[in-house]
């Protein structure tokens, strides 16, 4: 394997393949894409912790219930991200530069 940079890569957010600019771990291919994910992530967790209190600490009637539907949504998400991130790997995608 040699020292350089991959030649490319496909990004987490976007599922568009790119070329890393500066780091050889570099998985976004733009800032945006990077601020992105991690927005989506910290609200997710924000809002799973939320439910994992409710549900543990108060054992109210139906948060069991809403921790479960919030996990099918989570999911979802993933699968439906992961089908298009295949996808545009088929070449039904842009290629950012």
């Amino acid at each position: 394997m040699s020292g350089g940079l991959p030649f490319r890569r496909r990004c987490r957010q976007c599922g568009n393949e790119f070329r890393p600019a500066r780091r050889y771990d570099q998985v976004f291919c733009r800032p945006e894409c990077r601020r992105a994910w991690h927005s989506w992530r910290e609200s997710r967790g924000a809002r799973a912790v939320e439910l994992l209190i409710a549900w543990r600490g108060g054992r109210r009637r139906g948060s069991l219930t809403k921790l479960a539907a919030f996990a099918d949504e989570l999911l979802h998400y993933h699968r439906k991200h992961q089908a298009e991130q295949q996808r545009a790997g088929r070449g039904e995608g842009a290629v950012c530069r």
